[in-house]
């Protein structure tokens, strides 16, 4: 594990919430998101160069016991609460993409997904999905109809453009 990349994703997170100049300030901070005083304190600096801080340190710490490994990222289990051991968890890209809080969610036979799930298990490019819903498609028709790339195959598609 590189502390300089851990060192990182620790300041871009009090970033995230604590600072207003941040493009991203709004999504986080400007809607209470914080820091626990577990990770974030009077000690706490920008930077680890030996003389670490307290909440560095716990940071560092909770990372070695919670299956941090390199390619994943920080991120919030319940995005309604803050930054702390209890609500936090390392996860991929993918994953972390599916629990924005501006997804489309969609729920069909007692299941609800993200559009790019949905899209995902059936084999659609989620465009396609978006696209036959923003067209007026009930639920149902979207997520049962087969894609002519499925059936065709892409390259004799792709040969008739």
């Amino acid at each position: 594990m590189s502390s300089s990349k851990l060192n990182g994703i620790f300041r871009s997170m009090k970033a995230r919430c604590y600072n207003p100049n941040r493009r991203d300030f709004k999504y986080y901070g400007a809607k209470g998101v914080t820091v626990c005083f577990e990770w974030l304190n009077a000690e706490t600096i920008h930077y680890c160069n030996g003389n670490c801080s307290k909440g560095w340190k716990a940071f560092k710490e909770w990372t070695l016991f919670s299956g941090y490994r390199e390619g994943l990222t920080l991120d919030r289990i319940d995005v309604s609460k803050g930054y702390s051991p209890e609500n936090c968890h390392w996860v991929s890209m993918k994953a972390q993409n599916n629990n924005r809080s501006n997804n489309h969610f969609i729920t069909y036979k007692g299941q609800t997904k993200t559009l790019q799930q949905w899209a995902d298990e059936l084999k659609l490019h989620k465009n396609t999905l978006r696209g036959r819903l923003n067209r007026g498609w009930s639920i149902e028709k979207a997520l049962t109809t087969t894609s002519n790339l499925k059936e065709k195959g892409y390259e004799e598609y792709k040969s008739k453009r």
